[in-house]
């Protein structure tokens, strides 16, 4: 059952989440205007802002483009804008439009059109646009964030969001995010342990130890929770750590991850992260792409050298990701057996 407290028309909604490849993003629909234009975004936990393409946009791969002159509740701001996502800048401008999520219509949503991609920018995964669930301090739009907004117009009871995640494969049925509270039927919601966060605008929080086998590191080291990426991403240092650790050579890792040996997988260490201390497990098949060429026994680790310390859907599809606003903390529930 969804959990949620009494005092409003919807205290809890439900979005069901698609993913078109494995190690692939996940994202849902939104609609942008009146009537709604549906667009698939990403539902990110490292951004702030909610930006979609524009009709008029240049070097566009995506599927759908915003259209103003079909909205009745569209409003002009015009604002030139410049959104950093990866190491790519996204030029656009600012607008307003009702946005709707599940059944709830957010009023006059602060949104970026996008207008200018970079040139090749590509997009595997085919969604649209991004929704950004970090802090309305970090946003570059407007403060006004559609997560901020949904809570100030009375649309949530509860100060929360959370995230179940499935590990399938080109499924329209691979999770959810519920805005307002979370599914009892998906976790163990009684072994909740509610870490505190080390920086409150970007999901950020300390990890005690890493191990794989062997301690990879020992002592207080920050990670954020980004669900706007599947690898888990290690500074370099502690990369090569891991590589070292479960028997492949740091020369083979990718930038796209590490080359494994799938004969070995069952011989291979867990990972395992100690958070607040709790143990939090993924075995060798949690964190690897199974047989990247099916003529080869070659597969792909989703642990990744990166410039910070990131735990993306690789992590959290193994646990129920509670995100706390109310309480700048986050949780990592047991998924239950279905």
């Amino acid at each position: 059952m969804l959990c949620s407290v009494s005092g409003s028309q919807y205290s809890v909604i439900r979005v069901q989440l698609k993913t078109r490849r494995s190690g692939g993003l996940y994202f849902g629909e939104i609609g942008i205007g009146t009537p709604p234009q549906i667009f698939d975004v990403v539902f990110r936990t490292g951004s702030s802002d909610l930006w979609v393409p524009s009709l008029s946009c240049s070097y566009c791969v995506s599927p759908h483009r915003y259209n103003k002159g079909n909205s009745t509740t569209f409003k002009a701001d015009g604002t030139q804008i410049i959104i950093q996502e990866g190491s790519n800048k996204i030029w656009s401008l600012k607008s307003l439009d009702d946005v709707s999520v599940g059944p709830l219509t957010i009023k006059q949503q602060p949104f970026a059109e996008a207008i200018i991609y970079p040139n090749g920018l590509s997009n595997p995964d085919q969604v649209d646009g991004v929704l950004g669930l970090a802090s309305p301090s970090s946003a570059v739009v407007d403060q006004k964030t559609l997560y901020s907004n949904m809570l100030g117009q009375g649309l949530l009871a509860n100060n929360i969001f959370t995230f179940y995640l499935k590990r399938s494969i080109g499924s329209n049925n691979s999770g959810e995010v519920v805005f307002g509270g979370w599914d009892e039927t998906k976790f163990y919601s009684e072994e909740l342990n509610f870490i505190p966060l080390s920086n409150a605008s970007n999901w950020s929080f300390n990890v005690n130890e890493m191990a794989a086998g062997k301690s990879i590191f020992s002592g207080s080291t920050q990670f954020r929770a980004e669900t706007g990426t599947a690898a888990i991403h290690l500074q370099r240092d502690l990369a090569d750590k891991f590589y070292e650790a479960i028997g492949s050579s740091s020369k083979a890792v990718l930038p796209t991850g590490g080359v494994i040996d799938c004969t070995k997988l069952d011989s291979m260490p867990s990972l395992v992260f100690t958070i607040d201390g709790k143990n939090y497990e993924l075995k060798p098949r949690d964190y690897t792409i199974l047989e990247v060429n099916k003529l080869s026994s070659v597969c792909l680790s989703l642990v990744v050298p990166g410039e910070e310390n990131i735990l993306g859907t690789t992590f959290l599809s193994n646990f129920y990701s509670v995100f706390n606003v109310r309480d700048s903390s986050i949780a990592f529930g047991r998924l239950r057996d279905f």
